[in-house]
């Protein structure tokens, strides 16, 4: 089979090698569509060991494993958890950057035959957004999302989904910004309007942090939550630590959210499922997996790029 690996800093290197054989409880899948993901664009920027990355990914399985469940299909159609009980698909094991991955049966949800598979290759961002949109109540609450990325979009799209009153996504870069309005979202150009006074003057109930890196944000996302608000936090990067004097004299509660469940992967596909959280908008570059190379090229102000193995 053909699979990228990432060789040097922002190169990849389409090698053969053999295909891959599924162990007891595990399965083999096809891989449809991987998405490229804000973390691999870090991993990939620096000097790392060679390996197949891609964590993000639907297919189809192929191949069963002894022991692998009854209600498992070969054709059956899937994405796949990437945290497992046997490693991390892209990082500690091989991932879906290939036209083959192995993954415990455990790891897969189904996915209907209506969804195509790059929008189910996003099960797992959705996932991330659910799981962030349950970190506190969203429902009946004004919510704000710095950065208009793919994680800020399905967050906003999320809490949207959950039944919040009103969600606005903040960004400098216009061109996300046109997405999140696409898709109904309220925007708000960072850039432009500094002082955010496009948002309630009283502030927001609910603040998401999905940049990461960015000092300013985080304060910025404290700043605008009013008395006794909550403030979600995604990311990490943030070297001056969280301002205590926001915190204390507006009473706020601030909430890590990494990760997610299979009840929340499950959900996720219930959501792209039912057009809930529309997805689709979110792929505007698509690449086989033989152009790797012009596939991460293209990850610099695109909104997300999927490799079709």
């Amino acid at each position: 089979m053909k699979a990228a690996f990432n060789t040097e800093p922002r190169q990849f290197e389409i090698r053969d090698v053999p295909k891959p054989e599924p162990a007891h409880g595990e399965v083999l899948v096809r891989v449809r569509a991987c998405g490229i993901c804000g973390a691999d664009k870090h991993e990939f920027a620096g000097k790392r060991p060679a390996r197949i990355a891609g964590h993000e990914f639907a297919g189809e399985v192929e191949g069963l494993g002894p022991g692998v469940p009854a209600h498992v299909k070969v054709g059956q159609r899937v994405c796949v958890a990437p945290i497992t009980t046997a490693g991390v698909l892209g990082y500690s094991r091989p991932g879906g950057f290939a036209e083959y991955c192995t993954a415990p049966a455990s790891a897969l949800v189904s996915l209907p035959d209506h969804v195509s598979f790059a929008d189910g290759a996003l099960t797992e961002p959705v996932a991330v957004g659910v799981h962030a949109s349950t970190r506190t109540t969203v429902e009946g609450r004004t919510c704000v999302v710095f950065g208009a990325g793919t994680i800020g979009l399905v967050t906003a799209l999320c809490c949207r989904a959950k039944g919040a009153r009103e969600v606005w996504i903040v960004d400098v870069q216009q061109r996300y910004l046109e997405v999140a309005a696409a898709l109904g979202l309220r925007s708000v150009n960072s850039e432009s309007d500094s002082d955010l006074k496009e948002l309630p003057q009283g502030g927001v109930e609910v603040s998401f942090e999905c940049v990461g890196n960015v000092d300013a944000v985080l304060d910025a996302a404290l700043r605008v939550t009013c008395r006794s608000g909550s403030v979600v936090v995604l990311t990490t990067g943030h070297t001056k630590g969280i301002p205590t004097h926001l915190l204390l004299s507006r009473q706020l509660t601030v909430y890590g959210s990494m990760g997610t469940t299979m009840d929340e992967l499950q959900e996720a596909v219930g959501l792209i499922a039912s057009g809930r959280v529309p997805v689709k908008p979110l792929t505007n570059v698509t690449f086989p997996l033989g152009r790797m190379n012009e596939a991460f090229a293209a990850t610099v102000g695109a909104q997300k790029v999927m490799v079709t193995p």
